[in-house]
């Protein structure tokens, strides 16, 4: 799963890759609320973290809202691709998805004395 920070809009966007049995596909279906934790460290005194909760929506394939969303990935798309699975790429089925942001918070390391 893939995702980026839109920072202007204050969402994430999110591209899952789903096979014929997802685990994560059937999360979705039962239930579109989600969180994510993600962070960034450095050494023990150089990390920070961010945790949201919020609710994650498809965006259709051919809206301007889903070739906004591509445009988002399109300087990475070279960093990762679909070779990562054991199914071959036409039997994986990525989608762009929305985190519509309820909460967010972190946490960072105190400072130095």
């Amino acid at each position: 799963m893939s995702f980026g920070y839109d920072v202007i809009e204050n969402r994430c966007i999110f591209q899952p890759v789903f096979h014929e049995e997802s685990e994560k596909q059937a999360r979705l279906e039962e239930s579109p609320t989600v969180s994510l934790v993600t962070y960034e460290w450095t050494d023990p005194s150089d990390w920070r973290s961010v945790v949201i909760t919020g609710t994650l929506h498809a965006i259709d394939g051919d809206t301007p809202e889903a070739i906004e969303a591509s445009e988002i990935f399109a300087e990475y798309a070279s960093v990762a691709g679909l070779t990562v699975f054991e199914q071959e790429a036409p039997a994986l089925d990525p989608e762009w998805y929305e985190l519509e942001i309820d909460e967010m918070n972190g946490r960072h390391p105190p400072p130095l004395e």
